[in-house]
């Protein structure tokens, strides 16, 4: 919209629908800070951020294999 390169993507995974609008509303209001998008920026590089992605990648990975064959055992 504003024509500059998207920098930082949130996602937000949480048990309950209260935690997770809380924690939205929490980012949101962070998110208005002019400064805020600047230092989240400046504390994740590229590389930071791509092996932290992957890393989070392989953690759900796991815990939806885990999920699965939990499911498979209760059968």
């Amino acid at each position: 919209m504003d024509g500059q390169p998207v920098f930082a993507l949130f996602a937000i995974l949480m048990p309950s629908s209260a935690t997770h609008l809380k924690l939205l509303a929490q980012l949101a209001f962070a998110l208005k800070d002019n400064d805020f998008p600047a230092l989240i920026q400046a504390i994740a590089g590229r590389r930071r951020t791509l092996t932290n992605a992957a890393k989070s990648d392989r953690i759900l990975l796991d815990w939806s294999q885990a999920s699965k064959a939990h499911l498979r055992r209760k059968r």
